[in-house]
């Protein structure tokens, strides 16, 4: 999930706190 702010942790490509 490099759409993720920290680490890829649960490999879910979601948009997170970074979008």
């Amino acid at each position: 999930n490099a759409h993720n702010f920290p680490l890829d942790l649960a490999a879910i490509d979601v948009p997170s706190i970074n979008g």
